[in-house]
Parts: structure tokens; sequence; C-alpha cells
């Protein structure tokens, strides 16, 4: 008796005992797929010395076993009892294939740092995944937290009609997500579509970032066996460069010694995204606490301005801190405040918007 190690034997494919079993004429050989083992009679006494038995055609585990060590048990049985105990082991059993596809089939927007876009997949076996397996994509990490963006994952109607109601797509860390079936025997020649929502698009050329998937042969997270792997392109994004916006500072008076209280007002080409922050460094001063500066409300996405520190090496230097609601495009975003010592001398002013 040949006892194969868990899931090593893919025992349902292998019943065609005539070409599995090589032996002498008169052998018996049985195949117990479900038990994983595959039952030799011989048809008189077989002596004490060695002697060679050989499988052919074999159907491979379908999942890689790679560089773990696998342990297959040979006993034999005598009126019922177990008599003699042997084991053969394999390092490198079987390799993943690279027969699972799939695709970006399209994307809500194409443009560097667009937010809330929705991402469209298609994905197709090509081989055998037991009811019980999964499939899982992987993201590039130049792209944002799936979680930090609020991305769900779902299967496109159709696909969810034809897979059943009791499979499902889940994200499960911040660059993964599983498509589970959950007892449903999928086609290996049928495409499936899902849609994942709510995406950053990164700000750079994708073309040397890959998207992968992987098929697993069980459900289980601490036992991840692996039936096939293959990567897909990112889809073809314009990243858009940083723009320049308009910029200038009023004051009420110039006199020193006497606080003076300023206008400031930016204007952007573009679209302000929300919760963007504008950072706006000053050469002067200011009060240290917060509140020193106010704009409408239809402006501000946090209650007020703070007065904030950052260092450029050793360099500290002093800034306001506003976050920002959206902003059309042409649109001045105008923040009031005061310089509570007044005008010291000459004064240069930066400004910049920012978007995570």
């Amino acid at each position: 008796m040949i006892q194969f190690p868990q899931y090593a034997f893919e025992g349902r494919f292998n019943t065609n005992t005539q070409s599995l079993c090589s032996l002498a004429a008169g052998f018996k050989c049985s195949v117990f797929g479900l038990a994983q083992q595959i039952y030799l009679q011989p048809s008189a006494t077989v002596t004490s010395s060695s002697f060679s038995i050989t499988l052919s055609k074999l159907v491979n585990a379908a999942y890689s076993i790679q560089y773990i060590t696998k342990t297959f048990t040979l006993f034999t049985v005598v009126s019922n009892k177990v008599n003699a105990l042997g084991t053969a082991t394999l390092l490198k059993f079987t390799q993943p294939s690279n027969n699972v596809s799939a695709i970006i089939t399209s994307i809500d927007s194409i443009y560097g740092g667009d937010s809330g876009i929705n991402y469209y997949f298609s994905f197709q076996l090509n081989s055998y995944l037991p009811e019980t397996g999964k499939i899982s994509v992987f993201f590039p990490t130049i792209f944002q937290s799936l979680y930090s963006v609020n991305s769900q994952c779902f299967l496109r109607s159709d696909s969810q009609t034809l897979i059943g109601s009791q499979a499902y797509c889940s994200i499960i860390n911040s660059y993964q997500l599983v498509i589970v079936p959950n007892g449903v025997l999928l086609s290996s020649s049928q495409p499936y579509y899902f849609t994942v929502t709510n995406i950053t698009n990164p700000n750079f050329n994708l073309s040397s970032y890959k998207f992968s998937i992987y098929t697993y042969y069980t459900n289980d997270v601490y036992q991840p066996l692996i039936i096939s792997q293959s990567t897909f392109s990112s889809p073809i994004i314009t990243p858009i460069t940083v723009k320049t916006c308009n910029f200038a500072l009023d004051l009420s008076l110039t006199n020193p010694n006497i606080p003076a209280s300023y206008v400031m007002k930016l204007t952007c080409p573009s679209t302000i995204k929300s919760a963007s922050r504008l950072k706006v460094y000053l050469s002067w001063n200011p009060s240290t606490s917060n509140g020193t500066c106010d704009a409408e409300s239809s402006i501000l996405f946090s209650p007020a301005c703070n007065i904030v520190n950052e260092y450029n090496g050793t360099t500290k230097l002093t800034l306001l801190s506003i976050w920002l609601r959206q902003i059309s495009a042409q649109k001045p975003v105008v923040i009031t405040g005061t310089i509570p010592n007044g005008i010291q001398g000459t004064y240069t002013l930066n400004a910049t918007i920012s978007y995570n």
C-alpha cells in the first residue's frame, strides 16, 4: 500500500489503473482517490529482497510544492495487519502553472492623481479550481492602500449570476483581494468579471508595474497551496504635472510694530480636490495659537488654520497649514489673518497644495 501526502495525489483523476500500475502479470492494482492511496496485491508471494514498482501516468498535485519535503508512506498488510512500514521523501514535487490569466478591461479615469476611480477586471482560470479554492489578486504597492481609500470589491452582476450568490469578492489587506467560489465549481474556460471601487490613480507611468493573480487549492489562510500564478499589466496612466497657481497677499498697513491684517488669495487653473492641504510658508513670526487665520466655511475642510513647524534639514520652517474643501477651477481661495508684531522688513511667501 502506498499512502500519498495530503492533497499531493489527485486520486479523482487517477482512475485508469491499467495504465497507472506497470507490474508483473497478475498483479492487482486499485486506486482509492479519497484516501489518497494506491493498493497493490501481488499474484504470488514476494520475497523479502527489494523489488521495484513503477507507477506511470500519475496526475501531479494540483498545487505547487516547492522545496518542502513531502513524505510518502509504504506499508505491507498481511492478514489485515500491517507487518512492515517504510517511507520515501521528495524535496521538490511540483511547480505552479501559469495558466490563470487576467486583464484590466477599463478604468474610469486615465489621469494620475484622480481618486474615486473604478477599476474593471476580467480573469480566466484555464485550469481546475476546487470548490473550496480561491482566487487572489495583488495590486502593486505603488498604489495607495485599498483600506485607506475605502475600496470595495464585487463580482459583476452577470458573473455573480453565473457563479451564484454564495460566491463573493473581498479586500483582505492593503493590496490584496480574494474571490471565493464558496462551494461552486468554476468553469476553467469561462471569463469572469469583477470591479474594485474608489481607487486613487498613482501619478506615475505604470508601465513597469505589474498586478499579479494567484489561484489556490484551498481557502485556508494558513496553508496557501498555489495552483497557478501569473502577472498582468497595469492600466495606462497619464501623469499630471505640478500646476502653477496665482498667489497674492494684501496688507492692511506696513508700519513696523503695529499688528497688521492680511488677505491671501490663491487661484488655481484646475479643481482643488477635497481634503487637499494648503501650506503657506511664512517669513514672519506668527502667533503660536491656532485660529490665526480664517476663511469661508465653504473653503475650509477643517475648522481653522494651524501654525505648524517643519524642518528642512536643521532649518526650521514656520507655516500655515490649511485643509481645503473641493474648490472649482479659477475660484479664489481667500484666507485672512493677522501679523501680530507688524511688518519688520521684506517678506517672501511660498505656498503649496498637495493631495494624498
